[in-house]
């Protein structure tokens, strides 16, 4: 074959080559038999650009923006650290969704939607919780107390409240609030404690100053009173209510009816004790014992008018502790030999006050001059005696 020839030859070949590569491409490109042909249609995978906000606590809310998330959720998923979580809004290119509950570290987010998955995000930061206040900002040791503030957590679980390090009895507990009781191991003075709210037993809030207030008696007013009396103890942390702090107060060893109760105050009356004079008073909240004096008085009576009494006429008995009116306590009075129709000395019709008593002299005089009866005061189960002159 000449020069020439060969030339040509090799030139035709590589016509031929180049013609059947072309071939191959069209036909993995998918050309028809119609001569048509089409693209290939690629699938691309979401894409997450920013979230927002980027830090907070369980249960912030999160925006997520990007693109190619589709307008409906379907079978799409989001996650948090790897953990699905269910969105609160969802469309082609923002995802709202809630950091959960238990969420104890820094996480990111992906979004898997066709089975392809997104970029992740940037790093959102779990802040510590944040205690805003405290209500009320004073307390005695066992009474409820409301810290207030953020990123607590839904639930409990391994999260805790100190006071000056001590853990509180929680009552209940969500983001924003938690209701606990303040410990009663925390000495026995007054002054202010640290307060500090743990999350999932890691993540330490911010420490706020609390009033702690132990419970003491400053006085008794009256210091001394009849049984059934009205009396008030004065003070400071008590607690805001009697049921709150399990409140109890007695008086010779005798639970006292409570009236009322507040910090400062507390208002009873005399339990019916079997004696007179001083006796020990005790105030007991949140099983503290607070100990005072009180004088349990029965009635006395100082003098009585008229000198000699005479068949239906007032006599009057002044003196003091022979109890109100309003006070629901026993009270009699009875004369010696005197009988009122029924076996019984006792006088009907007595009118009572805190310093005298009066009724209508029921015996009848005597032709024989002037005669001596002893009558009996009870207030309570007290007693005091007078002998009175009778005609």
């Amino acid at each position: 074959m000449t020069v020439v020839g060969k030339a040509a030859y090799n030139y035709a070949m590589k016509k031929i080559l180049t013609m059947l590569a072309m071939i191959i491409l069209l036909s993995f490109s998918g050309c028809s038999s119609g001569g048509g042909s089409s693209p290939v249609s690629t699938v691309m995978a979401p894409t997450i650009v920013s979230i927002s906000p980027s830090t907070g606590g369980p249960g912030t809310l999160v925006t997520i923006q990007g693109s190619r998330f589709g307008n409906f959720q379907g079978n799409s998923i989001v996650s948090y650290s790897g953990v699905t979580v269910a969105p609160s809004s969802w469309s082609d290119s923002i995802i709202t969704v809630t950091v959960p509950q238990n969420a104890q570290n820094n996480g990111t987010f992906q979004v898997i939607v066709g089975g392809l998955a997104s970029n992740y995000s940037t790093a959102f930061m779990v802040s510590n919780p944040i205690i805003s206040y405290i209500s009320p900002s004073t307390g005695n040791p066992g009474e409820q107390v409301t810290v207030y503030g953020q990123y607590f957590g839904a639930q409990q679980g391994s999260s805790y409240v100190s006071f000056n390090a001590q853990q509180a009895e929680i009552v209940s507990w969500n983001s924003n609030a938690i209701n606990c009781r303040v410990p009663t191991n925390l000495g026995s003075q007054s002054g202010s404690v640290s307060v500090v709210v743990v999350v999932d037993g890691q993540r330490t809030s911010n420490t706020v100053s609390f009033g702690f207030t132990v419970p003491t008696i400053s006085s008794v007013s009256p210091a001394g009173d009849n049984i059934g009396a009205l009396i008030t103890i004065n003070g400071q942390g008590f607690g805001q209510s009697q049921s709150l702090v399990n409140g109890m107060v007695t008086i010779g060893g005798l639970t006292a009816q409570i009236v009322s109760w507040n910090d400062y105050s507390i208002q009873v009356k005399v339990p019916q004790v079997s004696y007179s004079g001083a006796q020990s008073l005790v105030v007991t909240s949140s099983g503290r014992q607070i100990t005072s004096t009180f004088r349990v008085e029965g009635p006395e009576v100082t003098y009585y008018t008229p000198n000699t009494a005479d068949e239906n006429q007032l006599i009057t008995f002044y003196g003091n502790h022979f109890g109100t009116s309003s006070e629901t306590v026993f009270r009699e009075v009875r004369i010696q030999g005197y009988d009122n129709g029924s076996g019984s000395d006792k006088v009907a019709g007595v009118n009572y006050s805190d310093t005298n008593l009066s009724f209508i002299w029921p015996i009848e005089n005597t032709l024989f001059g002037t005669q001596t009866k002893t009558v009996t005061i009870n207030i309570g189960g007290l007693t005091t005696t007078v002998t009175v002159t009778a005609n």
